[in-house]
């Protein structure tokens, strides 16, 4: 008589370590796929060379400050701009550590919205996913993986938004709340960008709410992030005499444009309409509930952290909408993408997904409507003022041009007290140029005069404040423009006589006339139309010319020459024409 063995039924255990050893494939992956798309996209933008240039003055000893002696806060992320100035001391270049550290926040913060998930889903709802649907579509988010990098602080002020989140769900999660680490992290976000704020004043009403015991766990949360960032306050106004960074003056930040917000807003769902799913997904948090009463409790947390997310989201959102969004494609709206992801995954726990099978196919398919559609702009295109910046530039790490006005600026001014009108797609030239005294002129990024400025009338977001060329040259003596953009957006014409400088091959304008500087240029190569040549043809056809034009040519000679330089012999004609007395 023979006994049959009856197979062995799989334990719960063993379902249980597929499972984890399935979701940790799956977050490797995202994460893996996420740096490497990173890396191709991999760039600097042009604004990245201004924390650049900070951070350099800073480590040669000239202070946190963009030119020797102006104290402007003319950046925005000052833990970013700090972290730059490491590299520096490493004798590393500040592109390649920004490079390499934003693919790095990028991958923490994939990683922590996989734990998040493992979380949720081991605590809160059982057995409901194996699946890290957050992970995976942050890893596929194109303009994500752009942002990891660009030299900018996008990746690492997400990253810190994204854990100050988490340790609040883990606290929730768990009965037993972290406020102080918390508080702690989102002052690193706030002192990453000034937004940082937003989230901080939403986790701290979720604590109020929910934190339990809920004075105690607020006021902890208060003091930790209170305390430093009052600190930090007192040293802003110290140091550079502004409660908020020059860039909030600049780009009008006290102004609201909500129509212009909206459009970008809408320009970002355009793209990445699937995002908004994540309305969906709160919508599932809320009122679906499960049917055993036992898993109530299960219910309230999902609830939860929805609201929280939801809060996260919104109200960065509602932020972004109000100061006219951004330039660039996408960029403003990065932070506060992940949680709209977490609240698409956190509905899909909700969902009566059967099986592993039915739960990839979903977040495949999520994926697919993630990155199929196309840009709402071309590559050279402007959308309502906004532009996609790294297809504008392209995604070459150095590239010719960039190095090839550098060098030739280096050659000319690296040593000279020389002062440039820059436009911020200069900045790189300015900083690798290593000019003595550089102004923003079409913000008033770097200079509090110009970003003080009252807005006559919208225009493209963050570049409404340009310098005056009265302002340039009289009070900051400035001597050249190198941007062919400078034109229109100085009004050269209007005010100046055309004087030409050639550099090499790159091309720019005499602003003021500065015999000394005009004779080093000369002397080092570069060449410069004879101001006081002109002056002497003109002065040979003042006969023919009406008394109206004598008068704005005198104007524009004034401006540029005659109050820099001593020349009553060639000043004398115009005097006498206009009846004035030398």
């Amino acid at each position: 008589m023979t006994t049959q063995t009856k197979p062995v039924q799989p334990t719960s255990n063993t379902r249980s370590n597929r499972q984890n050893l399935l979701f940790n494939i799956l977050l490797v992956a995202s994460i893996l796929y996420g740096c490497i798309a990173a890396y191709q996209n991999r760039w600097v933008c042009d604004d990245a060379f201004i924390s650049y240039r900070y951070a350099l003055n800073l480590v040669e000893g000239k202070g946190l400050v963009f030119n020797a002696g102006e104290r402007v806060e003319g950046y925005s992320n000052f833990l970013w701009t700090l972290w730059c100035a490491v590299p520096l001391q490493l004798g590393i270049r500040c592109e390649t550590w920004t490079i390499y550290w934003g693919i790095i926040c990028y991958a923490a913060s994939i990683w922590m919205m996989g734990t998040l998930a493992r979380l949720v889903s081991a605590k809160v709802s059982p057995a409901t996913t194996v699946v890290p649907v957050a992970a995976i579509l942050a890893a596929v988010h194109e303009d994500w993986n752009v942002f990891a990098t660009s030299g900018l602080e996008t990746s690492l002020f997400t990253m810190l938004a994204v854990a100050g989140f988490v340790l609040f769900a883990r606290g929730e999660i768990e009965g037993r709340h972290r406020p102080i680490t918390t508080g702690i992290v989102i002052t690193l976000a706030s002192l990453t960008r000034p937004d940082g704020v937003i989230f901080a004043v939403v986790l701290g009403g979720a604590y109020l709410a929910l934190g339990r015991p809920r004075w105690r766990t607020t006021i902890l949360y208060v003091l930790a992030f209170g305390i430093p960032h009052a600190a930090f306050l007192a040293w802003r106004v110290w140091y550079y005499g502004d409660i908020f960074p020059n860039t909030y003056y600049a780009k009008s930040g006290n102004l609201a444009w909500w129509g212009q917000g909206w459009a970008y807003l809408m320009l970002y769902l355009q793209k990445y309409w699937a995002t908004s799913l994540g309305v969906i997904g709160f919508m599932l948090c809320m009122f679906v509930r499960d049917g055993d009463s036992q898993l109530r409790n299960t219910d309230q947390k999902l609830r939860r952290l929805a609201i929280v997310a939801a809060g996260m989201a919104g109200a960065y959102m509602l932020y972004i909408v109000r100061v006219g969004g951004d330039f660039m494609f996408a960029r403003m709206l990065i932070p506060a993408t992940p949680f709209l992801l977490i609240l698409i995954e956190l509905g899909m726990m909700r969902l009566p997904l059967p099986g592993l099978l039915v739960r990839t196919v979903a977040t495949a398919a999520i994926c697919i409507a993630l990155v199929l559609p196309r840009y709402p702009m071309t590559q050279f295109e402007f959308v309502s003022g906004v532009v996609n910046e790294h297809l504008f530039y392209g995604t070459q790490l150095l590239d010719a041009e960039r190095d090839n006005r550098s060098a030739v600026l280096r050659k000319y001014f690296a040593d000279v007290p020389v002062c440039i009108a820059f436009l911020g797609a200069e900045a790189h030239a300015m900083y690798r140029g290593r000019i003595a005294t550089a102004i923003e002129s079409e913000a008033g990024l770097t200079d509090q005069l110009v970003a003080h400025q009252a807005v006559s009338g919208r225009g493209r977001v963050g570049h409404e404040k340009n310098a005056t060329l009265d302002y340039l040259i009289r009070q900051r003596k400035t001597h050249f423009t190198f941007h062919s953009s400078a034109v229109e957006i100085l009004k050269l014409p209007q005010q100046l006589v055309s004087i030409r400088v050639s550099l090499d091959g790159l091309p720019g304008f005499v602003l003021m006339w500065d015999p000394a500087m005009v004779a080093e240029v000369r002397r080092r190569g570069g060449e410069i139309e004879d101001l006081p040549t002109k002056i002497d043809e003109w002065i040979g056809q003042l006969t023919q010319a009406s008394d109206a034009e004598v008068s704005d040519l005198y104007k524009k000679l004034r401006l540029m020459y005659f109050e820099h330089v001593s020349d009553p012999t060639r000043e004398a004609p115009f005097l006498k024409r206009l009846k004035r007395v030398p």
